[in-house]
């Protein structure tokens, strides 16, 4: 009994016969875009048909995207980050211990704010936007009071939103609860006038 012919795929012989390459039978070729020219022959003031001729070059699908890479802007532990910690108050990264650990001094001039040379878990702390630039690595109490005096630390953290809200706290902890009925008179008044404007807005409409 004689062999059956190599099978033939789109007028090229298969690599091999038998049921391994069966599955791989009828499979469509990979399309690709081609670019045809259109090239019109004019005899004795007559067009005569057009020939196509195809120059088989190949577009790209898709072109490339562009990506600009840029220097992150995350807030780093480095030397000379000003940090809030957990008791509210500020200090400045002097050294680095380790992964967990930093030396901190925040010679601030408000109480508050001030905090005593030591060391500070950053678990426990609170990177700000804040750096006092060219810090020496262990710089000493006074040398750390001078740049942060240089750099405004607490001119800056006044103007945060994390400033701004612990003197809101720090306000409303102190109300007496006659402060607290006036407070709530005038949310009432403010309201008053809020809805009244709206009404006449809506009259006028």
């Amino acid at each position: 009994m004689e062999p059956d012919p190599p099978r033939t795929w789109l007028g090229r012989a298969k690599p091999g016969t038998g049921a391994s390459h069966s599955a791989n039978f009828g499979r469509a070729l990979p399309i690709t875009k081609t670019r045809t020219k259109s090239i019109s022959i004019s005899v004795n003031g007559s067009d005569t048909d057009s020939l196509t001729a195809s120059n088989s070059i190949k577009e790209p699908r898709s072109k490339m995207a562009s990506i600009d890479i840029g220097a992150t802007k995350w807030r780093r532990v480095e030397v000379g980050r000003v940090i809030r910690l957990e008791s509210g108050s500020l200090a400045a990264i002097v050294e680095i211990i380790d992964h967990k650990r930093v030396l901190v001094d925040g010679p601030s001039s408000d109480p508050k704010l001030a905090t005593p040379r030591g060391i500070a878990q950053l678990s426990r702390s609170l990177l700000t936007s804040i750096v006092i630039p060219k810090l020496p690595r262990g710089a000493r109490t006074p040398a750390v009071k001078k740049a942060w005096e240089a750099a405004g630390v607490d001119a800056k953290w006044a103007e945060t939103n994390w400033a701004k809200k612990q003197l809101i706290q720090e306000r409303r902890a102190s109300l007496t609860d006659f402060d607290r009925f006036k407070v709530m008179r005038l949310k009432k008044q403010r309201r008053f006038e809020e809805r009244k404007a709206l009404a006449k807005i809506k009259a006028s409409a």
